[in-house]
């Protein structure tokens, strides 16, 4: 796998969250649009599958599922409990819509997680060296 050109398309998606996010704050898109939040999930977890990835070619080590899922998982949990801990989901009456968020956002965080692992182990089998 080439880890050169695996690093510059983490950058690429990594500016491609920034620049998502910034405009969904600044211009409320969190809150227009119930889909948004999804998006950014999405594509953030598409950065973090190729992040995992690329540690592990940078270990010599071809990347695996159960890598990739797990550092997946451990982020997003991570990040719900970051969530959670600003005041940005209330535990209140609103208990079963915040499960929900939190069981959708770790669904498309997994699902983001596995695209990015695809995108490099095809960048891996397509005839890319190290």
């Amino acid at each position: 796998m080439h880890v050169r050109k695996l690093l510059f398309l983490q950058l690429y998606v990594l500016l491609a969250v920034a620049a998502l996010h910034i405009v969904g704050t600044t211009l409320f898109l969190y809150w227009t649009f119930w889909w948004y939040d999804i998006l950014v999930h999405f594509l953030a977890s598409i950065w973090l599958g190729l992040l995992a990835s690329w540690t592990s070619a940078m270990w010599g080590v071809p990347p695996r599922v159960w890598f990739v899922l797990g550092c997946v998982i451990v982020v997003s949990l991570g990040w719900e409990v970051f969530e959670f801990g600003i005041g940005a989901t209330q535990w209140s009456a609103f208990f079963r819509e915040t499960s929900l968020d939190t069981a959708i956002d770790i669904t498309i965080n997994v699902i983001g997680g596995l695209v990015g692992l695809f995108l490099a182990r095809r960048a891996q089998f397509t005839g890319i060296s190290k």
